[in-house]
C-alpha cells in the first residue's frame, strides 16, 4: 500500500530543504512548486540520484521515437521523472536551467 502524499510547509528555507531531503526516497516523485532558482530541486536529485541509482539524464526524444501522446500502449521506453520543479516566474526558470541543466 502506498503512502499519502506528503505537503512540507515550512517557516524558513533552509528548514524545508532539510525535511525534503530527509524524507525524499528513490521510489518517490518530487515536485518543488515555487522552485525559484532550482537549488532543492537539485539537491533532491542529486540525493535520489545517489540513494537509488536514478538518472539525472532528462528523457530526450530521437529521431525513431514516438510522441508520448502517440503511444498507444506502455513499452517500457519513457523515464520515471522523479524530480520536478516549477515556478510562475520565467526568470526564475532561465535561471534554474542554466545553473543545473540536468534538473527540470
Amino acid at each position: 500500500d502506498a503512502l499519502p502524499p506528503l505537503v512540507v510547509v515550512t517557516p524558513e528555507t533552509h528548514i524545508y530543504r532539510r525535511i525534503a531531503k530527509v524524507h525524499t526516497t528513490p521510489e518517490d516523485s518530487f515536485m518543488e512548486i515555487g522552485c525559484d532558482y532550482g537549488i532543492t530541486v537539485d539537491k533532491i536529485q542529486t540525493s535520489i540520484e545517489e540513494a537509488g541509482n536514478v538518472s539525472k539524464e532528462w528523457p530526450c526524444e530521437t529521431k525513431n521515437e514516438v510522441p508520448i501522446d502517440e503511444k498507444e500502449e506502455d513499452d517500457g521506453s519513457s523515464a520515471k521523472v522523479s524530480c520536478v520543479g516549477v515556478d510562475r516566474s520565467i526568470e526564475s526558470i532561465d535561471i534554474a536551467n542554466e545553473r543545473y541543466p540536468k534538473c527540470r
